[in-house]
C-alpha cells in the first residue's frame, strides 16, 4: 500500500494567506512527473496547524482529485473531536491516515493519549500510522504505548516517527515486526541511503 518513500506535502499559500491552489496542484504534478507514489497531507510540512478544519478537508479533496497514487491524511489535532471529524471525512478520501498525539500541553499522561489513538482507529476502516514529533507535539510515544495499541487496533500499520531518536525507531519494530515505520527525519534517510550503496 506504501512505498518506503512517502513524500510530506507542504501546503503552498499566497499573499493574502489563502491556500494557492494553482500553485499545490503544479507541485502534485511535479511530484507525480518524477515518479513519487506516495504523499502526505496536512502534515506538519503541511502546516495543518495554520489551516481551519474546512480548508484541511478541502486540502485533503484537491489533493485526492489531483493524485492517483496513495495518499495518507493527517488527522491529529489537540481537540479529539475535530480529529475525529477530519478521521471520518478522510475514510473517502485518503488510504491511509496518520494521527499525532493531541499537542500543546506538555507529557500528558499515557492513559489519556492512548484513549486518543483507540478512539481514532477503531472507528476508522483505513489504516492508521501513529505520528510521533514530540518536539511539537510535547509529547512522545513510547514502544511500550505502540505495544498496547498493536494489540487494541488491528488496522494499525504503523509509525511516521520525526524524532531523531533512532534507538526508539527501532524498538518500535523490535515490539512487532509487522509494523512499518517511516523515518521523518531527512538526514537519516540520506544517511541510509549512503550506507546502502556503501554496503552494494
Amino acid at each position: 500500500m506504501i512505498s518506503s518513500l512517502v513524500v510530506a506535502l507542504v501546503t503552498p499559500f499566497n499573499s493574502r494567506g489563502v491556500v494557492d491552489w494553482g500553485a499545490l496542484g503544479e507541485y502534485l504534478e511535479f511530484l507525480s512527473e518524477r515518479r513519487v507514489r506516495d504523499v502526505l497531507v496536512g502534515g506538519t510540512t503541511g502546516e495543518f496547524a495554520s489551516l481551519t478544519l474546512d480548508e484541511r478537508r478541502h486540502l485533503l479533496e484537491f489533493c485526492r482529485s489531483r493524485w492517483s497514487g496513495a495518499l495518507i491524511a493527517h488527522v491529529g489535532s489537540s481537540c479529539l473531536t475535530d480529529a475525529v471529524a477530519l478521521s471520518d471525512h478522510a475514510q473517502d478520501h485518503a488510504d491511509v491516515i496518520a494521527a499525532m498525539p493531541p499537542y500543546f500541553f506538555a507529557h500528558p499522561p499515557e492513559a489519556g493519549v492512548l484513549e486518543y489513538f483507540r478512539a481514532l482507529g477503531h472507528r476508522s476502516v483505513r489504516p492508521l500510522l501513529l505520528y510521533n514529533f514530540p518536539m511539537h507535539t510535547q509529547a512522545r510515544i513510547s514502544a511500550e504505548m505502540v505495544e498496547v495499541l498493536a494489540r487494541d487496533l488491528p488496522n494499525l500499520l504503523g509509525m511516521k516517527d520525526s524524532d531523531k531518536d533512532h534507538a526508539l525507531s527501532k524498538r518500535y519494530k523490535s515490539g512487532n515486526s509487522a509494523l512499518r515505520v517511516f523515518l521523518g527525519d531527512d538526514s537519516a534517510a540520506a544517511m541510509y541511503a549512503i550506507l546502502a550503496v556503501t554496503a552494494l
